[in-house]
């Protein structure tokens, strides 16, 4: 069984692989998953895998949520094994993750990163499309070699954990304490198509007849921004001017 977490498609399709690879079934973190049930039986020789995006240099908040919440039946030391997705490192995500699957009983056998196009245009541009191209290239085959570890259930950590780890619980205190809906705003293109409510995997937004609202705990994936069909969706004044990005074939 693979849980994974994606606002742009990169942890998604990483998922999805390893689901190929296994032939184990995708659950999609998110609050309406959450919502319908946190309880699974899982197969004596199933692998329990976790495949999530970098949030601050930590777990964003919904996949924490996620495994506070998760009851397993059956367990009897299945191959837990993580995959994390990254525009540059993870920080001390390792550390952060295996704590809170500890705490939930599961050991963690192994770790493993993936940089792929980083796309948090909250703070700088998207890379060319050239660098997005040759990123993505370079992540497919990291993948199915993480892929072929994973169907063999190889004790094993791969990742790079960067210079600023050190910093990582502090981002990660700010990140949670962030109001992330209070900036998001849809300009004059939008068509109120309802796509981003549908989406949001928070349950945050709502579409009125005057345009999207964001209210609740967002965690800031900004898929609502990405997939939005019109470009309408904005955070400040920052992403006006900045691409989008989703794995090609990928996001909805």
């Amino acid at each position: 069984m693979i849980f994974y977490f994606s606002g742009t498609g990169n942890s998604r399709y990483a998922a999805e692989q390893m689901a190929k690879s296994t032939n184990e079934k995708l659950v999609y973190m998110s609050k309406q998953t959450m919502n319908e049930t946190t309880s699974y039986q899982l197969e004596e020789d199933e692998r329990v895998g976790f495949v999530f995006p970098i949030y601050w240099y930590g777990v964003p908040k919904i996949v924490e949520q996620f495994i506070d919440q998760l009851k397993f039946s059956n367990y009897k030391g299945q191959y837990v094994y993580v995959v994390v997705t990254y525009g540059g490192s993870c920080g001390n995500t390792m550390r952060q993750i295996a704590t809170i699957l500890e705490k939930q009983g599961l050991p963690l056998a192994a770790k493993f990163g993936v940089k792929m196009v980083d796309n948090y245009v909250l703070m700088y541009d998207l890379p060319s499309k050239e660098k997005q191209q040759k990123t993505i290239a370079e992540a497919k085959q990291q993948i199915a070699a993480i892929a072929a570890e994973v169907a063999k259930k190889s004790i094993k950590e791969s990742y790079h954990k960067g210079a600023i780890a050190p910093f990582s619980p502090l981002l990660q205190r700010i990140y949670k304490r962030v109001d992330h809906s209070k900036k998001f705003y849809a300009t004059d293109a939008c068509i109120n198509c309802g796509l981003c409510e549908k989406n949001c995997p928070s349950n945050v937004i709502t579409v009125l007849e005057n345009g999207p609202e964001w209210n609740g705990d967002c965690i800031g994936c900004l898929k609502c921004l990405h997939t939005c069909p019109k470009q309408a969706i904005q955070y400040g004044k920052g992403t006006e001017k900045r691409g989008r990005y989703t794995f090609p074939g990928i996001v909805e």
